[in-house]
């Protein structure tokens, strides 16, 4: 039944879900008990990840992971939004992790393991520098060097913008830390950065950060599987172990 744009099962099928379900789950159980008797037998799991979100998430629950289940065997790989979205659409990667809003994973299967805000860096000499949170309106006509369309922080901002009636002055496109900070040095500007407390060192010390505060509280990392594909056991696992572990920030 469609209802809002929302699929929602029918009757039929809600009670079709809940007999099924400890059938399911019996089955889950018998899975991983296979799984953990056969520590020996390598199974890999290829995980396509967004620029940055790996920062966002932080490495420890994956570190985690590969401690619980030492038999699974992750493979990382970095990429734009658009090239992880693809890459898990088209089987060539097992899941994705994304920093994105909902809106733009629903032709996905998509979880949300982490609340986040977006964080800002704004040029010791921009006025803006002195604000520990900053309003979509307050970026009006600022110089702002970003990660390009093909990331969704990108979109978000774009889509953010143009609700307050404006177009952001996007100064540069590029998909490098160095050089968007480079770049916004130059033009007294802003460009992204991480969450305060995931960075170990501030490598731009004549940058201030700054939270930026937005209405859509969809923003956060999310897992994004193949639609209408019935995840693996290694997939699942994952999915779980994230979602448990994956501390918002």
């Amino acid at each position: 039944i469609s209802r809002k744009a929302r699929l929602e099962p029918t009757e039929l099928g809600r009670r079709l879900y809940k007999e099924a379900r400890p059938i399911v789950s019996q089955f889950d159980a018998m899975e991983l008990n296979m799984l953990s008797h056969s520590r020996h037998q390598k199974t890999s799991l290829t995980i396509a990840m967004g620029f940055g979100a790996a920062t966002f998430l932080s490495l420890d629950p994956l570190l985690g992971f590969r401690r619980e289940y030492p038999q699974i065997e992750l493979t990382l790989s970095e990429n734009s939004d658009s090239v992880v979205v693809s890459d898990v659409l088209s089987g060539h990667a097992d899941l994705g992790i994304v920093g994105a809003f909902s809106d733009l994973l629903k032709e996905l299967d998509a979880i949300k393991i982490q609340q986040s805000n977006l964080y800002l860096h704004i040029y010791k000499d921009n006025p803006l520098s002195r604000r520990h949170e900053i309003l979509i309106p307050d970026l009006q006509g600022q110089p702002f060097i970003s990660f390009g369309p093909q990331n969704h922080s990108h979109q978000f901002l774009l889509r953010e913008c143009q609700a307050c009636g404006f177009t952001p002055n996007f100064q540069f496109c590029v998909q490098d830390s160095q050089a968007t900070h480079s770049i916004a040095r130059a033009h007294n500007g802003i460009t992204w950065t991480y969450p305060p407390k995931r960075l170990e060192y501030n490598a731009w010390p004549d940058f201030r950060a700054a939270s930026l505060r937005f209405s859509d509280k969809s923003w956060g990392t999310y897992i994004i599987r193949r639609p209408g594909c019935s995840p693996s056991l290694s997939v699942r696992l994952l999915t779980q172990f994230l979602s448990a572990h994956a501390t918002d920030v």
